[in-house]
Parts: C-alpha cells; structure tokens; sequence
C-alpha cells in the first residue's frame, strides 16, 4: 500500500524572523565628582565604551552630558583649577568645550588624562580664550589615544607632558593654536618599544598671521622600534621651533616636516645618538625672512638612513647641519635649495666609517654665500656625492676632509657665478686605491681656487676638471707624496682674463706615480708654473698646452 499525500499538505509553512527596534537602554558608567576645597574636577570611567562632555555655560557653570553620577550642585568654571580624567578600558570620547568660559576659564591649570586600553579620542576647544594649560599624558600599553586641542586667537600657552607610553601604544596629538603669540611645549619622558606618537601642530590660524610663535619638543629615553612623526605648520611671524630628542633607539623612525612661512624664523632639531637600523628624515620649508637652521646629531649608528631636505627663500638663510660621527654601512642624503639672499651653510661630520655613503645637492642661489664642509676622516669604502651650486655673488666654498681610506669614493661637482669665488679644497691624506673626481665650473669674475692633498696613495686617482670662467682667475693645486702607481689628471680651461695656474708636488715622488696636466687659456695672458720636491720626477709629469698658454715654468720643454 502507498501512502500518498496531497502537495498542499506536504507544504511547510516556515517563521520569517524580524528585528524589532528597542528602546535606547544604554547606561553611562562614568562619574564626576568635583572637590570644592581644592578646586579638582575627577572624571572616572569603566570598561564600557563612554562618551562624555563638559560645556562651559555662559552663566558661568559646567554643564555635563553623559555621566551616570555627576556633582551635586553646580559647578562654576572660574573655580575648576584641575581635571583628573581616567576613561578606564574601552572605546571613550570625551569632549571639554570652553569656547564660552571667557574669562572664568583662567583659573584651569592642569588636565591630566589617562588612557588604559582601547582608542580613546579627548576632544578640547578652548575657543578665543587666553589659556595657560598643563596637559598631563599617560598612555597604556596596547592603548590609543587621539587627543586634539583648538586653542583659539588668543596668546596661549599649553604644555603637553606625555610622562609614560606603554609597549604598543599610540598617542595622535593634534595641536591648532590659532593666531596669537603662542607658546606650545611638548615633553615626551620615557617611550616603550613599539610605540608611536604623531604631532600634528599649527602655530598660526591662517597664512597672513604674523605673530611670533614658540614650539618645542623634547625626548627622554626610547624603546627600540619606537615611531615618532612631527609636523609642525607655523606659517607667518618670526617662530621658533626647538626639537630634542635625547637619542634614538635602534629599529626606531622619525619624520619631522617643517613649514615655518614668512619672517625671521629659528628651527633647531637636536637628534643626540641615532641608532641602528635606525630612519630620520627632516623636511624643512624655511620661507622668506632670515632664517636659522640647524640639525645636530652625536652620531649615527651603523645601518642608520639620515635624509634632510630644506628649503629656503628670498632673505639670508643659515644652515648648519652638525652630524657626529657617522657609523659603517649608514647613509645620509642633504639636498638644501637656499634660493635668494647671503646664506650660509655648513655641514660637519667627525667621521664616516666603513661603507658610508654621503650625498649632497646644495644650490645657494644669487648673492655672496659662505659653504663649509668639514667631514673629518672618511673610512673604508667610504662614497660621498657632492653637486653644489653657488650661484651669482662674491661665494666662498671649503671642503675639508681629514683623509680618503682607502678603496673609497670622492666626487664633487661645484658650479659657480658672475662675481668672485674663492674655494679651497683641502682632501688631507688620500690612500690606496681610491676614486676622487673633482669638477669646477666658476663662471665669470676673478676667481681663487686652491686644491691640496698632503699625501696620494698608492694606485689612488685624481682627476679635476675646471673651467675658470672670465676674469683674472688664479689656481693652485698642492699635492705631496705621490705613491707607487698613484695617478692625478688635471685638465684646465682658463678662458679669457689673465690667468695663473700653479702645479706644486711635494715630499715623496714616487718613480711609478704619474700627472697629466691639459691646460687651454683663452684671451689675456695666462701662466702655468710647476713646482718639484724632486727634479727627476719631471719625466713624470707630462703636459700638453694649447698656444693660447703664454708662460710655462717649469715644465719639460
């Protein structure tokens, strides 16, 4: 027998389930309470995720949105001296609005917030009035804190004090100051391995503003793998920015940008030991105005990467860059754009050890500029990469460097202008097996050039390629102990004016080294005189004058 069911019956009616809204049944976890005797106001939160605010009212009292207990009795804004805020763990907001306290907010003078876990976001707006204001800073391990002031048009003042980062933390500081003469300091006291602060502040509401701003950052000690990045936007006036960062730890980055606008501006950043592994780049936009800046670091650790770019504009620009000691298989990367006005620029470096790399693009633009390079003792396999452009005006350039180890690399190419240049190269003691290309271009005006190495390794090669440009130009190349196969090339074009070449060899003349001289005058009467320690190294010298040479002395006939 076969049971047979009709299809209707078969069919199963199945529950659609729906989603009914509910009433909001949210309750806030945080309480405030505020100690009339001492003038403290204590925020305090749990784990829930909270979302707080406290308004100045125009009466004159706190108004608080948020909170499951709040003070009894209103809580007037003149007499709040501190805020103690602790969110606990979650997903907090807090939001201090004084934009309407006027002048009851003077007596505010410490805001401390703690952030345990979780990514907090503290939002304050002191609106257009005049705070003197202690930001105290603790951020948890593991925790994100995004905190943003807006300080308004008046002259404030605001220390941000970041006293502990735990290990993975995260601090966003978003600092706008507004106009007005601001003082903004930031001190960031001990930071954890693997955690990261960024600093977004600007110093100036607009583009027009032209008052005179203070920032400064300082650093304690840092955790490997520690990530610090700052940008600071100061627009118009005559600001001053300081950044000291007492070391960092190895593994670590910094990015620090720059922008300081119109007027005489100061920027120091002061970087102490850079570690290993370690990344640093500085981007600096001077702007019009006599500005100061200045980068020093103790040293550079080895594998560390340094990269400073600076801008400058019209006005007289300083810029000295003072480096350490500079550690085996780092590298360091300048490139500075001086533009206009009488600059001055200097870079130092006690050392570079093994394997370092260096390179420079410096154009200082029109007028009398000064450039001093002062690189110390250059090590094994050392390669610097030096394009300099002095531009019209009276300029001085010197290069010094405490000797070329051997195996390394040494190029420099330096372009000058109309006016006078005066440049003395001084390569100290050049050994073994080294590369150093040289190439001058002085343009016109009566120029000075001197170029020395007290000692010529062995196999070591120098070549220098010049074109002196118009005017009466006078140079002199100095070289002593010339080693076995050691090799120098100097090809010359004097051009017009009345032109003095000087080829002076002292101390030990090896029989095997060699020196190549193509000299090409132009019109005036130009001269070339050699000068020999040693008599029978004159088969070893081997010249080639164009007729437009005058005098020779000293040169095989």
């Amino acid at each position: 027998m076969r049971l047979s069911i009709p299809a209707r019956r078969r069919e199963i009616k199945r529950l659609r389930p729906t989603l009914e809204v509910l009433e909001d049944r949210s309750c806030p976890s945080v309480t405030a309470l505020f100690n009339t005797s001492t003038g403290v106001l204590t925020i305090t939160g749990n784990g829930a995720d909270d979302n707080i605010s406290v308004t100045a009212q125009s009466d004159g009292t706190l108004s608080f949105s948020g909170f499951s207990t709040t003070p009894s009795g209103a809580v007037s804004t003149s007499a709040v001296t501190s805020i103690a805020l602790n969110l606990g763990g979650g997903a907090d907001m807090a939001t201090f609005d004084f934009s309407a306290a006027g002048t009851n907010l003077s007596a505010l003078a410490n805001i401390d917030v703690t952030s345990n876990s979780g990514e907090d976001s503290i939002f304050l707006n002191a609106g257009d009035n005049a705070v003197n204001l202690n930001l105290g800073v603790n951020v948890g391990a593991g925790a994100h804190l995004n905190l943003d002031a807006d300080l308004g048009i008046a002259a404030d003042t605001l220390t941000v004090d970041v006293s502990s980062m735990g290990t993975g933390a995260a601090l966003d500081l978003d600092i706008d100051a507004g106009d007005g003469a601001d003082d903004i300091t930031v001190t960031l006291a001990n930071v954890a391995v693997n955690a990261s602060i960024d600093v977004d502040v600007s110093l100036d509401g607009t583009a027009s503003g032209t008052d005179a701003d203070s920032f400064s950052l300082t650093a304690g000690a840092s955790a490997k793998n520690a990530n610090l990045n700052l940008n600071v936007d100061a627009e118009g006036g005559g600001d001053s920015v300081s950044v000291d960062l007492n070391g960092v730890a190895k593994n670590g980055r910094v990015d620090i940008s720059l922008d300081l606008g119109a007027g005489d501006d100061t920027a120091n950043i002061s970087l102490g030991a850079v570690g290993k592994n370690t990344r640093v780049n500085i981007d600096a936009d001077l702007g019009d105005g006599a500005n100061t800046f200045d980068v020093t670091a103790t040293s550079l650790n080895s594998n560390s990467r340094l990269t400073i770019d600076v801008e400058g504009g019209a006005d007289i620009d300083t810029v000295t860059l003072d480096l350490g000691a500079i550690s085996a298989n780092s590298r360091v990367d300048i490139s500075a754009e001086l533009e206009e006005g009488a600059d001055v620029f200097s870079l130092t470096t006690a050392s570079l050890t093994d394997n370092v790399r260096v390179s420079l693009d410096l154009d200082t633009g029109a007028d009398a500029d000064d450039v001093d390079i002062n690189l110390g003792a250059l090590g094994f396999n050392v390669r610097t990469d030096f394009d300099v452009d002095l531009g019209d005006g009276a300029n001085t350039f010197d290069l010094t460097a405490n000797g070329i180890a051997a195996v390394g690399q040494f190029s420099l190419d330096l372009t000058g202008g109309i006016d006078i240049d005066t440049v003395n190269i001084d390569l100290g003691a050049i050994r073994s097996n080294t590369q150093t290309k040289i190439t001058l271009d002085l343009g016109a005006g009566a120029d000075d050039v001197t170029l020395q190495a007290a000692n010529v390794g062995k196999n070591a090669r120098l070549a220098l390629d010049l074109e002196a440009g118009e005017g009466n130009d006078v140079i002199d190349l100095i070289f002593g102990n010339l080693r076995a196969g050691a090799r120098l090339r100097f090809d010359a074009n004097l051009e017009e004016g009345d032109d003095d070449l000087n080829l002076t060899l002292n101390g030990t003349l090896d029989a095997s080294a060699r020196v190549r001289l193509g000299l090409t005058g132009g019109i005036g009467t130009d001269s070339a005189d050699l000068i020999l320690a040693d008599a029978n190294f004159l088969a070893r010298v081997f010249a080639q004058f164009a007729a437009d040479v005058e005098n020779k002395t000293g040169f095989a006939s």
